[in-house]
């Protein structure tokens, strides 16, 4: 259930993102949503029954809300810079190149917004 709504969250921003031409000036409605998505993936994190599948999902996710909002919302990725820097660090590791890559994506679309 966890997967379905990470990528139901991701598939929104991305449909806003394209679809609909959300420039980061025009994001503004969703960053109220960011700190509660955060709190979800950092749970997901947490969680030692998560799946690879689903950190890697929930990583995009992080990359999705960093490249949508931007700098507006870089104190909110600061406040959870210590489980954010965390959560890359461990998943960067993995044997999936897939994983990998997913990774070192979300991690530069988090540090243009911010010094992660």
């Amino acid at each position: 259930m966890r997967e379905g709504a990470v990528s139901f969250a991701s598939s929104c921003l991305n449909y806003c993102s394209l679809s609909l031409s959300l420039s980061l000036e025009k994001s503004a409605p969703l960053h109220q949503f960011v700190s509660p998505i955060l709190h979800f993936i950092e749970r997901i994190y947490r969680d030692e029954n998560k799946t690879e599948e689903l950190a890697r999902a929930a990583a995009g996710l992080i990359g999705d809300l960093a490249k949508s909002c931007g700098k507006p919302i870089s104190s909110i990725f600061q406040s959870n810079r210590v489980w954010l820097s965390q959560f890359f660090s461990d998943f960067s590791r993995s044997t999936s190149q897939e994983t990998k890559q997913t990774i070192q994506w979300a991690q530069s679309m988090v540090r243009g917004v911010t010094s992660l």
